[in-house]
């Protein structure tokens, strides 16, 4: 054995090093945070850790103590009457009861909450994906704020008052009931159409989609399409959203002039909008054109178009079309079956159902 590498440490010394290295890990840097500030930091890391615990199924990763230990803040304040001001000390006390309360609705509904999912497989099985995980609550994150800008901006374009809009309308009506010859005048009857699959005709008058640059861009040309649209115009506006398979009628319904409203300018967004979050991109886009145009406050209602029309005539719609245009049946099928009927909950202001049996 080589020696010479030994080192040797008096028991003085190395009882001192120790004793210096106790001192500073104990040493804890003064919280200078106020009591609501910590509060808003328990709430954050709740959100946190509730969605990793919905997406994993672990319930105990969402505790007390640990969304405590999360947030850095003592947990002592939640179980006990440490301040002086009995309304910290019940802000701290109500905030524990929404995490108990939380824990408690999650065992209850187990089964519903532990179904597998591709999140919760990834989380579970596989830790490296934490960045990919961290990527995607910033982006809800960011989903949600928009939500919460277009509600406000919503909630201001209700309570404001009509005086505005009704001159408005009525100059627009005004306008096209008169015989003169003015390329100004405005008709509430000729909507405006946004159509992405439009710019996915072929040549020889076939929808492509075998080229997913060529979709991305074509949804983009839509969009800006849409934000030209709403900025054009100073009267107020409807957008109508239709959301329906295809084969469901939404050209046909889109065609006849008599299925607009009267009292606004129609703005058509056809495509099949299936889901939530493929309309959520809309209402993102509405509120990017809100926000830049803040100055002009543009009135703007949106209505949802939803067509509900059953599987088997879709198909049977599907099989009397041309060779050329029709859908493979399992894939009609497959987007039948994530269709999502709209809700209010998704700021619409006004729903259309197009029944068809």
């Amino acid at each position: 054995m080589d020696h010479s590498l030994k080192t040797f440490i008096p028991m003085s010394v190395r009882r001192s090093i120790l004793t210096e290295i106790v001192i500073k890990s104990n040493k804890r840097q003064r919280d200078t945070r106020s009591h609501d500030e910590r509060i808003s930091d328990l709430r954050n890391s709740f959100e946190h850790l509730k969605a990793r615990a919905q997406a994993t199924g672990q319930i105990y990763d969402c505790s007390v103590s640990k969304v405590a230990k999360h947030a850095n803040v003592n947990d002592v304040y939640l179980y006990s009457d440490k301040l002086k001001d009995p309304n910290q000390n019940k802000k701290y006390h109500e905030f524990r009861e929404s995490v108990e309360g939380f824990i408690d609705q999650f065992k209850a509904n187990t089964d519903l909450i532990l179904e597998e999912t591709a999140l919760g497989k990834a989380i579970t099985e596989r830790n490296e994906f934490e960045v990919e995980r961290d990527d995607a609550h910033l982006l809800v994150a960011k989903i949600t704020e928009k939500n919460l800008q277009l509600e406000n901006e919503i909630e201001y374009f209700k309570n404001k008052h009509r005086t505005t809009e009704d001159n408005a309308i009525a100059i627009a009506h005004a306008r096209v009931t008169s015989k003169v010859n003015n390329s100004n005048v405005i008709s509430f009857n000729e909507p405006k159409i946004i159509c992405p699959d439009d710019l996915l005709v072929d040549r020889n008058g076939r929808y492509d989609y075998s080229n997913p640059t060529r979709i991305d861009n074509a949804w983009t040309v839509a969009k800006s399409q849409l934000a030209l649209a709403i900025k054009g115009t100073h009267i107020p506006i409807r957008v109508y959203m239709l959301i329906g398979i295809q084969n469901s009628g939404k050209t046909s319904w889109r065609d006849n002039r008599k299925s607009f409203y009267s009292d606004r300018q129609p703005i058509v967004i056809d495509a099949t909008n299936l889901t939530k979050s493929s309309r959520a991109e809309w209402f993102l886009e509405l509120a990017d054109i809100r926000e830049e145009t803040m100055t002009d406050k543009k009135d703007i209602k949106v209505c949802a178009v939803y067509f509900d029309v059953p599987l088997m005539m879709l198909q049977h719609r599907n099989s009397l079309r041309p060779p050329e245009k029709r859908i493979d049946s399992e894939k009609l099928a497959d987007k039948f079956s994530k269709l999502q009927a709209p809700t209010t909950a998704e700021r619409f202001d006004e729903i259309i159902i197009v029944r068809q049996k």
